[in-house]
């Protein structure tokens, strides 16, 4: 099975700037049918620092907060072989997000109401997450 691929890219307007940003791509079921993402940036971004990559994940401006995006600044000594290190850790990062951060419609509605009061704690208490 392949990896899903929900990296989509956003150019930087300045050309010459040693920094890649990008955001997900919706999410898609097996029919290609858009369905709804738990998950987001941060959690990739959570996820990833795991494997010891520091890609920090940003919320737009406040008229723009719904679109969030990961950047990436590229070192001077960034090998081909540290881009396909991140690439696997990528790959590796959403395979897993998407396979733990499983909910029904009714949890995701009762998470949405939840999170409308911030009463998080009383939708995720007694769910196993391994």
């Amino acid at each position: 099975m392949t990896p899903p691929k929900p990296l989509n890219s956003l150019p930087h307007p300045q050309n010459g700037l040693p920094l890649v940003a990008f955001s997900l791509n919706a999410a898609t079921n097996k029919e290609g049918e858009e369905v709804e993402r738990i998950w987001n940036e941060f959690e990739l971004s959570d996820k990833l620092r795991e494997r010891g990559w520091m890609i920090p994940a940003y919320a737009m401006a406040p008229d723009a907060q719904q679109t969030m995006c990961l950047r990436i600044v590229v070192r001077e000594d960034l090998s081909l072989s540290m881009v396909e290190s991140l690439i696997k850790d990528l790959e590796w990062a959403v395979t897993w997000l998407s396979s733990h951060y499983t909910f029904t419609s009714k949890e995701i509605g009762r998470f949405k109401e939840a999170k409308s009061t911030m009463r998080l704690d009383s939708i995720v208490r007694g769910r196993s997450c391994a």
